[in-house]
């Protein structure tokens, strides 16, 4: 018997995307693992709990499970995202098949078929290599070129996430420890699309100043680009050219396209689709400039 379709997630003041993306899960997966914390370093700032303060938390509670798929693990403030994947390790079983999303991501019901056929028709391959699309300040935009990611996996019976040091010296973060990846690659290779770049002015200075808070204490990075640059640069590039805060913004050596395939329907339903130009809010730019300032 083919093992269950899980889709787990950490989750922590998501409700910018929670309403839209987490009932589309629910139609897809078995069982739903959500774990919510506040990580140290995180942008999201959480209650005395380490939970969010935005919603999330009486979303999750209050959302409809006729189906009794949902799981929910409070987990509170921690130290490394390991400390929220673990947890829904413990709650699946070898030969699950994880959709391993973030709350800001999304994939096509066509791809995630096809990712989780080809990972049940594959016993060599634990892992379905997809192509990263970014997308950078609306909903119509990604930056192209992106190295490719997992996102569904079948779930080996070592499996646990530690932290670990990279070896090219670039600081801590987390992985699987002790496990062999074997990446099949399904051509054309499915999308993940990730929309943790298109979010409001205050959201993304708050999530652009953690990476250097983060970058400053770990000597690390959580996002493939900033690792190469300046920190000047990378305050420039990251954040000034970004559509929220320049006209015309292409961060350097990256190319941004028209993003050319039908989006998911959950995206489709996002005010942010319908009205970019909320993400563009003037007065709140204005309420960020001595920040800014400071910050440089």
């Amino acid at each position: 018997m083919p093992g269950k379709i899980v889709y787990v997630a950490p989750v922590a003041n998501t409700m910018d995307f929670l309403p839209y993306f987490l009932p589309y899960w629910y139609e897809i997966a078995d069982r739903l693992i959500l774990t919510e914390g506040v990580i140290r370093f995180c942008h999201d700032k959480g209650d005395e709990a380490g939970l969010s303060t935005d919603g999330t938390t009486e979303f999750i509670w209050n959302f409809p499970d006729p189906k009794n798929k949902i799981i929910y693990i409070p987990v509170g403030r921690c130290d490394l995202m390991c400390d929220l994947r673990n947890p829904y390790l413990e709650l699946t079983e070898p030969g699950d098949i994880l959709l391993q999303f973030d709350m800001d991501e999304i994939m096509s019901v066509r791809d995630v078929e096809a990712s989780v056929q080809f990972l049940r028709s594959h016993p060599d391959c634990n892992v379905v290599l997809c192509d990263q699309l970014m997308f950078w300040g609306d909903f119509r935009h990604h930056l192209a070129g992106l190295a490719p990611v997992w996102r569904i996996c079948r779930r080996e019976a070592d499996w646990r996430y530690a932290q670990i040091e990279y070896s090219d010296g670039k600081g801590l973060g987390d992985d699987l420890a002790g496990t062999t990846i074997v990446p099949g690659d399904l051509l054309p290779r499915p999308q993940m699309l990730h929309f943790g770049w298109v979010r409001k002015p205050r959201r993304l200075f708050e999530k652009v100043l953690v990476t250097y808070r983060f970058l400053g204490e770990l000597k690390a990075t959580s996002h493939p680009h900033l690792a190469a640059m300046s920190e000047a640069d990378r305050k420039w590039d990251i954040l000034f050219n970004h559509p929220c805060f320049c006209e015309q913004a292409v961060p350097q050596d990256w190319q941004i396209v028209e993003y050319a395939g039908e989006l998911p329907e959950p995206v489709r339903q996002h005010p942010y689709y319908w009205h970019p130009e909320v993400l563009r809010d003037d007065a709140e730019l204005r309420k960020l400039e001595a920040e800014i300032e400071a910050w440089i």
